[in-house]
């Protein structure tokens, strides 16, 4: 029971330091920001202060530019000549400024006269009444003031008025800053005009400036000199070696700040916040000095209060704690102790109270919901154990139900374990059964060890995920049996460390296998023979297929025969077609003929009578020309027809190659081929190039025209149907023939389509068709011409032909 107290005791200390740490951190934290705060302000008012006594200074050196830039523009107004009036006017603009002490123009060498090198009228203030006086002193070489820094600046490029640093005047030794600005003639600049400023009072005033209870301010110059020291009997900074350092590390800081800036440093041995601000454009700084002890007074008495307040927080607030955890924490923990050790003894019926919903309570439930899961499982164990046990008895049943033996090998150790089953399988006790591996194998026969330690090998390199064998195994009694065992190893990592498995008796299977072997060798003995049989059989077959070569052969030259037959018989149809074209013109010429004989007679008797009139002479000679007309159109035609048919006939009879226009003997075939078309109502339209000429075989090109015209006409339309045939001819740029025959007949239907290059097919038997016009077609397209066809058709929508063959190098045509 004291040990708890102890822990209650640590753990409410513990809280309570946090608690005072944290709050104290987060209280530190804030002061420090409130200081801050404070600080920054206090800082602010005094950088405000500066800047505002600039400003107030800068005024002053504004006004002062305004007047010597005006000084420089009235004399470029005036003539250099008419010193007086300048001076006049200078005089009265430098009057109305108290800090004006002098001023005057400075001209260039030479500029007022040849002999004068330096012209530099100079007017001051002197006296109670602060009467201006004029003085040469300043025009010599003694005094040079072509060398001062506020000539040189004023007669740089784009200046209009410049600030001289802080000087003391060699003739009157009085502290002063010069304005310059320069004076242009003609756009040259002839000269400079010049305001001076005392700095005596202004360094006064500044001394004198109130900058909170104790602090000062003093002037430094752009180059980093503290004016202070110039003027001694005014300064409130002791003359200590101390202080010169830090006012050069002053000096040489603010010139770097272009803005107002702050800074601490230490000056008469205090501390000082120190607060620098440039003034416009004289490149002078202003620096306030503050004490910081006085600057920060009040905002340490701030925090000071507020550091007594928070120790008395922190005070309250501990022991606020320290009673809330004592309530809160020890005593429900105590309470909770009390029956955690019920539960602890074993006591897992008993439930606790849970009074609150705090996080003690929420910890007594959880108490409660432990002991409610103890409970259940505890029951579920029994119950497990239970199914165990079972489970157990079931595995024995099995191993014994299956006659298999069970092995277990553990590879760290080599010893092997086999159960009573099989131990009994081959006629061992416990005493007599191998225990390692080693002793197993030698129980094997020699030949089948080394098979089964390649396999025990495989498997432990995973290369199988099972590992089975089939072995002998000798038994007690010195005879063999037959064994299959299989196995599956346990890894650790990427090593085995276990196989377990099981052993089956095989030796009856093994048994039935023989019988089954042997009775398959007498079966091959049978086939064997059987073979032989078959041997003879397959030659009589040989001879039978000899038989049906020969036919096969023979009804190839029938299919040729019918192939020529259909040639011819396309040729006696051009030659009947010819002859009953022929006879037509040949018919009228000879009707002509006879009419001009009768005429003729009739216009002899005449003449010979002498009844001959001009009219007769004239009807004569006009039937006559008639006549002659008729007859040689007619013969013509005749004359035409003939020399169409010689050619196609000459083509289609001889299979040597030759050059031809393909657009005039397209021509040519259409025109052998007017008999039949001239009774149709069908167009030909026939597109190709006037002047392509190919070197191809043209009877064989006139029989692939005629086959698919007549293709066309016997299939595609019926007799009084109105259809168009189109002819295209084209050279493809990889020497090409491309040849495209469509009509816009009946079309085909897939089936029919499939069949139409097929010997003998054909949709018209009986009525004319052979089924070798096509045929004929697709071997002069493939064989003869070396090309490819094909064929596109839809019902109701016409047929297309494709042909494609290669066009005939120069090289062939010399060749052939």
């Amino acid at each position: 029971m004291s040990k708890i107290k102890s822990i209650k005791t640590i753990f409410a200390l513990t809280m309570v330091i946090m608690t005072i740490i944290v709050f104290s951190l987060q209280t530190g934290f804030s002061h420090y920001q409130f200081s801050r705060i404070l600080e920054e302000k206090i800082v602010e008012l005094l950088k405000t202060q500066g800047r505002n006594e600039a400003t107030r200074l800068n005024t002053n050196f504004i006004v002062t530019s305004k007047v010597v830039e005006s000084q420089a523009e009235t004399m470029e107004a005036l003539s250099i000549s008419n010193a007086d009036a300048i001076l006049g006017i200078m005089k009265l603009m430098m009057a109305r400024e108290p800090l004006i002490i002098g001023g005057g123009f400075w001209l260039e060498p030479f500029v007022h006269s040849e002999q004068e090198k330096y012209y530099a009228p100079y007017l001051f203030r002197s006296g109670v009444g602060g009467e201006y006086h004029l003085t040469w002193e300043y025009s010599n070489e003694k005094h040079d003031y072509f060398q001062s820094d506020w000539y040189k600046k004023a007669l740089k490029p784009g200046v209009r008025v410049a600030w001289s640093e802080p000087y003391i005047d060699a003739i009157s030794g009085v502290i002063m800053i010069t304005a310059s600005s320069p004076i242009k003639k003609d756009g040259n600049v002839i000269g400079v005009t010049s305001v001076d400023i005392g700095l005596e009072e202004l360094i006064h005033h500044i001394n004198e400036m109130e900058v909170g209870n104790s602090g000062y301010g003093f002037l430094v110059s752009s180059r980093g000199a503290p004016l202070a020291n110039l003027a001694t009997e005014y300064s409130r900074i002791e003359d200590t070696e101390e202080n010169v350092t830090s006012l050069k590390n002053i000096a040489s800081i603010v010139l770097d700040k272009d803005q107002t800036g702050m800074m601490e440093t230490i000056l008469n041995g205090q501390e000082v916040l120190v607060v620098a601000t440039p003034v416009g454009d004289t490149g002078l700084r202003l620096v306030m000095v503050m004490p910081v002890r006085e600057a920060f007074a009040s905002v340490r008495w701030i925090l000071t209060q507020n550091m007594i307040v928070l120790i008395c927080s922190i005070l309250l607030l501990a022991v606020m704690i320290f009673q809330l955890f004592e309530s809160k924490v020890v005593v429900p923990l105590q309470r909770l102790n009390f029956h955690a050790a019920r539960i602890g003894s074993g006591d897992f019926d008993h439930v606790i109270d849970v009074k609150t919903q705090d996080e003690i309570g929420q910890l007594c439930m959880t108490f409660n919901t432990m002991s409610a899961t103890i409970r259940e499982n505890m029951k579920a164990i029994n119950n497990s154990n239970q199914a165990l046990r079972l489970s157990e008895e079931r595995w024995h049943l099995a191993l014994s139900g299956s006659n298999d033996g069970i092995w277990d090998w553990n590879i760290k150790t080599g010893t092997i374990f086999f159960s009573s089953r099989a131990k009994e399988m081959f006629g061992y006790d416990d005493t007599t059964m191998p225990r390692n591996i080693d002793e197993w194998m030698e129980i094997l026969p020699f030949d089948e060890r080394e098979i089964v330690h390649e396999l025990i090998e495989k498997h432990f390199a995973k290369e199988t995920d099972f590992f089975s064998a089939e072995h002998r195994v000798r038994c007690l009694d010195g005879t063999f049996k037959w064994a299959f065992g299989r196995g599956q190893a346990l890894w650790e990592g990427d090593k085995p460390v276990r196989i377990v498995g099981s052993l089956s008796d095989i030796t009856q299977r093994k048994n039935g296998e023989e019988a089954l072997r042997q009775a398959y060798d007498q079966l091959e003995t049978k086939v064997e023979l059987r073979t032989q049989d078959l041997l003879a059989i397959n030659q009589e077959l040989q001879s039978v297929n000899q038989e049906s070569a020969q036919n096969l052969e023979q009804l190839k030259q029938a299919q040729t025969y019918l192939v020529e037959s259909e040639k011819m018989a396309s040729l006696g149809n051009l030659v009947a077609g010819i002859a009953h074209e022929i006879n037509t013109p040949i018919g009228v010429s000879v009707t002509a003929v006879s009419h001009l004989q009768v005429i003729t007679k009739e216009f002899n008797e005449l003449y010979e009578s002498g009844n001959l009139s001009r009219k007769g002479l004239t009807d004569y000679l006009a039937e006559s020309d008639e006549a002659a007309t008729i007859i040689f159109s007619n013969l013509e035609r005749a004359s035409q027809l003939i020399r169409s048919f010689k050619q196609v006939s000459v083509d289609q009879s001889n299979e040597t190659m030759r050059i031809f226009n393909v657009k005039k003997y397209l021509g040519e075939v259409l025109l052998s081929l007017q008999p039949k078309l001239k009774r149709t109502h069908y167009k030909i339209n026939v597109e190709c190039d006037e002047e392509l000429e190919i070197y191809s075989f043209p009877g064989a090109f006139a029989q692939i025209i005629t086959n698919l015209i007549m293709n066309s006409l016997m299939h595609a339309y019926e007799p009084d149907d109105i259809g168009e045939i189109t002819i295209r001819i084209i050279i493809e740029k990889d020497e090409t023939v491309h040849l495209t025959y469509s009509d816009d007949g009946q079309g085909m239907e897939d089936i029919v389509l499939e069949k139409i290059f097929n010997p003998f097919f054909t949709t018209k038997r009986g009525m004319g068709g052979t089924g070798l016009g096509l045929s004929v077609l697709y071997n002069i397209v493939t064989q003869q011409f070396g090309g490819t066809i094909e064929c596109v058709s839809e019902l109701s929508k016409g047929t297309t032909f494709i042909i494609d063959f290669p066009l005939k190098k120069e090289e062939d045509r010399k060749s052939n």
